[in-house]
């Protein structure tokens, strides 16, 4: 971190949310050296893992403790250099992060970080930008990974440039009424983008019913958790973490089809299965926003309108699921060592298991068979931090842009953004218009449940055009 704009709020902002991301590329990053001035005084709510440190130093130093993944050692300088907030005495080859409010990006020149403001959108996009730079130099072959001289996405335009983008408001005072689904990858990433920024009051009801929890498997990615958040429900987590704001933070261990409460007119989908997003819609609430990633692409949606954009059951039908018998059929193919894997993973002996592959006689042990198989058989490829602090970056913009009625994208005419790390420069890295399916049993125009939808998407403020 330069000396220079060390105190500044958008550069600690930035430096937590790089090493926040490269910290959790285990087998791709070794070790992390953090060059960082002493004496340096929080300028907000920074590091949700650290609240009783006493400066930005100690507190970037045990947030990284906290994730635990790759170590990170003080005061020491390695081969491959980012550098946030301007010039460094002594550093000559880096790359170099700016961000302002809304804005982030990396290059190779210096760009002094001068904005005073206090939103950390554009931190967080430079942030997921260089983290992106560092994995592809590692896991991509060099034809396919061409390093960027400089690459700035704005989520108030979304615009991809090579420059710096201007627009958007320095500071916010709005207050939010709205239901998170999903408090995975990018829905933690939303809380933790909602908590850092002042200026925010309401209340965000969250709901996640993954049973198991938080799992050390998703500290690859879940930007808001870390290990002392291992085995604990999401939701409830998440509100312990986020609290000290002014929103009311309302935990639900169950998923969005099952609250029993008035629902508000913003619910925002970040769940990652076909199955809850047609159980989102099913409940036609006026006004949809959904955050999406997979492998190297993030995407964020604003639903309708209704019989004219995109609904969250267009393009996600519901996945076949796979019968007991089938499942049972594959199992008797499988060879001894194969079922002994397969006990071990479910806790239940190998007897157990052979005796539920031929009778499939119902009871406790084959239900957690059948649940384990399944779930087994649908994780997605592979997914990185990077990517979905980068999408709920997006998601949570527009969530503002949303309360505020914004006159950009996305809008009723531009419903779509995506952007996609392969590719930053690319032209297509914009807002687009996308329409409905033709296909989709839920959003027809002629639907009785799409008109009912109308109504309620009708009955909100002026539309975003």
């Amino acid at each position: 971190m330069s000396p220079e704009s060390a105190e500044n709020a958008i550069t600690q902002y930035a430096a937590w949310m790089t090493l926040n991301c490269i910290c959790r590329l285990e087998g791709i990053v070794h070790r992390i050296g953090l060059l960082c001035p002493s004496g340096v005084p929080l300028a907000g709510r920074v590091v949700p893992f650290a609240p009783k440190a006493t400066g930005l130093r100690e507190a970037l130093l045990q947030g990284a403790k906290q994730i635990g993944i790759v170590p990170v050692e003080d005061a020491v300088k390695h081969e491959h250099v980012l550098l946030v907030g301007g010039e460094m005495p002594g550093i000559v080859e880096a790359l170099h992060l700016y961000a302002d409010a809304w804005c982030g990006g990396i290059s190779r020149d210096v760009i002094p970080i001068t904005s005073d403001s206090r939103l950390p959108f554009g931190a967080y996009l430079a942030a997921s930008l260089a983290a992106a730079e560092v994995f592809k130099a590692a896991r991509m072959k060099p034809e396919f990974h061409q390093p960027v001289s400089s690459v700035f996405y704005s989520t108030w335009h979304h615009l991809t440039a090579d420059k710096p983008i201007e627009g958007g408001p320095a500071s916010i005072n709005v207050q939010i009424d709205a239901a998170l689904a999903g408090v995975g990858a990018v829905g933690s990433g939303v809380v933790h983008a909602l908590w850092a920024c002042p200026g925010l009051s309401g209340k965000v009801i969250l709901a996640d019913n993954d049973s198991k929890g938080i799992d050390s498997t998703n500290l690859n990615r879940y930007a808001l958790f870390g290990r002392t958040s291992i085995g604990e429900p999401k939701a409830h987590e998440a509100a312990r973490i986020a609290k000290g704001t002014n929103i009311v933070w309302e935990p639900h261990d169950k998923g969005f089809e099952e609250l029993e409460v008035n629902l508000p007119s913003l619910v925002i989908s970040a769940v990652d299965r076909n199955a809850s997003r047609i159980a989102i819609q099913q409940r036609y609430p006026p006004r949809i926003l959904s955050g999406s990633t997979l492998d190297l692409r993030a995407e964020i949606l604003r639903c309708g309108p209704p019989g004219v954009g995109a609904c969250l059951r267009c393009y996600n039908p519901e996945v076949r699921r796979t019968p007991d018998d089938e499942i049972r059929g594959a199992l008797r193919e499988s060879s001894e060592e194969r079922l002994r894997d397969i006990a071990a993973a479910a806790e239940i002996d190998v007897a157990t298991v052979k005796d539920w592959v031929q009778t499939g006689r119902c009871g406790t042990a084959g239900q957690t068979l059948l649940s384990m198989l399944r779930e087994s058989h649908s994780q997605h490829m592979f997914s990185v931090s990077f990517v979905s602090v980068f999408c709920a970056t997006m998601l949570a913009g527009e969530i503002l842009k949303e309360c505020l009625g914004a006159s950009w994208p996305l809008s009723d005419t531009l419903q779509r953004a995506v952007f996609q790390f392969r590719t930053p420069l690319a032209r297509s890295n914009r807002a687009n218009a996308y329409g409905r399916d033709p296909n989709c049993p839920m959003c027809g125009p002629d639907k009785p449940a799409c008109e009912i939808w109308g109504k309620r998407f009708r009955a909100l403020r002026q539309p975003r055009l």
